[in-house]
């Protein structure tokens, strides 16, 4: 069985025994273990952590994959190994910009996620994450989008962090929707001169408040 399936498994037996023997609470308590050591399981296969120069040719997978950066804003299509090897190298230095890589079971790089142009004065960040295609639909953007704002919150000392979508990337759109992502019309305008009026006009704002 999988992960998933283990720990469904494990969640009906919990709730069937609960309902049917509950004067057997030592079994239900067991099960109940079980089912604990395989949501932790669950949750070990994704994690992140500082980029590495081993991640930059994957990295440069995506960024040359039109599929996942054909509504993103960069030229990523111009970018060439020696960048991902420069990007990476920067992302050690964290005063200005946290840049982290997602990743598998196995610590394989699946995709970097981002709190950019931070301001400890106004106590502001902007978010980004980008995934390969191999890591699409299977809980890594979740993942790491929930890790990545939370850690602003609770250890930068963030209030507001903001990101972007473009109209057109409806992907984007309803994954952030889905999650229950707040929209907001309200951008601060050191987070917009980021963009060019034209790219401003086509996006969809979120926050993430503390």
């Amino acid at each position: 069985l999988t992960n998933r399936s283990l720990l469904f498994q494990n969640y009906v037996q919990i709730h069937f025994r609960l309902h049917h023997q509950k004067e057997n609470f030592s079994y239900i308590w067991r099960q109940y273990c079980l089912w604990g050591q395989s949501r932790n399981a669950y949750r070990k296969l994704r994690s992140i952590r500082k980029l590495q120069q081993a991640d930059a040719q994957l990295m440069l997978e995506w960024m040359h994959d039109e599929s996942v950066v054909a509504h993103l804003a960069g030229r990523f299509a111009e970018k060439t190994l020696d960048d991902c090897l420069g990007f990476i190298a920067a992302s050690q230095d964290q005063s200005s910009d946290l840049h982290l890589a997602v990743a598998d079971q196995d610590d394989t790089y699946m995709g970097t996620v981002s709190l950019k142009h931070i301001d400890r004065t106004n106590h502001t960040a902007e978010f980004a994450i980008t995934v390969r295609k191999s890591a699409m639909g299977k809980g890594f953007s979740q993942y790491a989008m929930a890790r990545m704002l939370e850690m602003g919150l609770r250890e930068l000392d963030l209030t507001q962090i903001f990101w972007c979508v473009a109209h057109v990337n409806q992907r984007a759109v309803r994954f952030y929707d889905k999650c229950g992502y707040q929209r907001c019309h309200q951008v601060p305008q050191d987070i917009q001169a980021n963009y060019t009026p034209e790219q401003l006009e086509r996006f969809i704002w979120y926050v993430y408040r503390g």
